[in-house]
């Protein structure tokens, strides 16, 4: 499905000026924290959100589930439900678990370490010399 230039733009700038904390409708609106929340579990979406569907389709087929003739909105506010509380349990029982792992590796940036080394390496040429 090919998604309209204006919708990705919209959400590009959207994006933007929440980021930038914008005092505007829009920042408060993506600063919600039911919103701020969602982003903890966004890549359990991400990885359960094509599984609702066909989740869905094994119920009704095993007659747990019927499918509403009002456009579908009804059956995108459940299949947006189970996603979102798959991607908490998921986040809950894995992701979270993990993370906590965190602790055990110190993480440093990149160009920091390098430096870091650096300094170690001329701090102990230097040291040696005043040793000689």
């Amino acid at each position: 499905m090919e998604r309209p230039v204006g919708v990705t733009m919209s959400s590009v700038a959207a994006v933007s000026l929440a980021a930038k904390g914008s005092e505007r409708l829009i920042g408060h609106i993506i600063n919600l924290r039911v919103l701020r929340s969602l982003g903890v579990v966004s890549y359990g979406i991400y990885l359960f959100h094509n599984v609702m569907p066909a989740g869905l389709i094994v119920l009704r087929d095993n007659g747990y589930y019927t499918e509403s003739p009002l456009f579908g909105l009804p059956d995108l506010g459940i299949k947006a439900f189970l996603t979102i509380s798959v991607a908490y349990l998921s986040w809950c029982l894995f992701e979270k678990p993990i993370n906590s792992f965190k602790r055990h590796f110190p993480y440093s940036p990149r160009g920091a370490r390098i430096e870091t080394e650096n300094r170690q390496a001329v701090d102990g040429n230097i040291a040696k010399k005043d040793n000689a």
